[in-house]
């Protein structure tokens, strides 16, 4: 048993200092070292296209990037890489274009890491594409940045960067993290709900006509220019930063960090219900100790912290 434990520590170490040497030997720039250290080669490209109609998209991938364009012509294309050990699925039923990625073979002894062009997965869609698109991944990255509108979109991903632009949405719209960020740009939906266990959450220039649900265990919260009938924030241990928005019900909890809101709006028109256990609070520049209420007014906002300050400024 000892013996086994000291060639495993042997292994090991004669692994970190090859690394050592790797690194040294690039001059230490960490591209030149990353590419002495990928298994590219081991990869061919591959391509599947056809004509076939395409109404929903499901993706479930283990450890490859995803990303998505529009075709110029009815017609679909799938780019990705494939090694012996290392392949994807797709097909296509009933409308239906499944991707999935299959189980690697064992191999001892197997060294190196794929670089991020050769991990990512290029779905082109048809130029019409408005159809559903759900995805899930274990770990890697998910860009939506070059779609217009879809019927359906849901995300859930364990590890990994989830960005999503420019796309309008048709119906509720859920993504969700265990550990990453979500940052979302110029996008249009009926509702919005984003949950991330450890990482932040970024929101711009987006159009909510209904709520808006925005959570991050361990992580900020930064929005800008959003427009909702209600938004609810929640970061237990991060920031949360809103500028520049326009809704009628704000909810914002830290336990945490500090709270800083620029509505656009006038004051006279929200209730207040603010309260920093160990901070200040600040509402149009003045100072109010650690806690004001108004009971008057149509619209409202609801703000807490534990250990944060508070600040609220409001201005048409």
């Amino acid at each position: 048993m000892k013996k086994l434990i000291y060639s495993a520590i042997g292994l090991i170490g004669l692994g970190f200092i090859l690394m050592v040497m790797g690194f040294v030997l690039s001059g230490g720039k960490l591209s030149s070292f990353q590419v002495g250290f990928t298994r590219d080669d081991d990869y061919t490209k591959e391509t599947v296209s056809d004509v076939t109609v395409i109404d929903k998209v499901e993706i479930q991938l283990k450890t490859r990037n995803v990303s998505f364009a529009l075709n110029e012509d009815e017609s679909y294309r799938v780019e990705y890489y494939q090694s012996e050990r290392d392949n994807v699925l797709i097909s296509v039923t009933d409308g239906i274009m499944k991707i999935e990625e299959e189980k690697p073979k064992f191999q001892l002894f197997f060294w190196g890491f794929r670089s991020r062009q050769v991990a990512t997965v290029v779905v082109v869609l048809p130029k019409d594409f408005t159809g559903e698109i759900a995805i899930r991944s274990d770990t890697g990255e998910i860009h939506i940045t070059a779609l217009e509108v879809l019927e359906k979109l849901s995300v859930e991903v364990k590890t990994g960067k989830v960005l999503v632009s420019n796309l309008t949405v048709n119906s509720p719209l859920k993504i969700q993290s265990s550990t990453g960020t979500v940052e979302i740009s110029n996008l249009v939906a009926p509702s919005l709900g984003i949950k991330v266990s450890t990482g932040k959450i970024v929101l711009n220039d987006t159009f909510v006509t209904g709520e808006a649900t925005l959570g991050s265990s361990t992580g900020n919260i930064t929005i800008t220019g959003i427009q909702s009938v209600s938004l609810n924030c929640r970061a237990p241990t991060g920031k949360i930063i809103i500028e520049n928005t326009l809704t009628d019900t704000l909810k914002a909890e830290a336990s945490t960090g500090s709270v800083s809101v620029k509505l656009i709006g006038k004051a006279a028109d929200y209730r207040l219900n603010v309260h920093s256990d160990t901070g200040s609070v600040k509402f149009q520049g003045e100072k109010y100790g650690s806690s004001l209420i108004n009971p008057v007014g149509s619209k409202s906002i609801t703000v807490s912290t534990s250990t944060g300050n508070i600040s609220i400024n409001i201005s048409e």
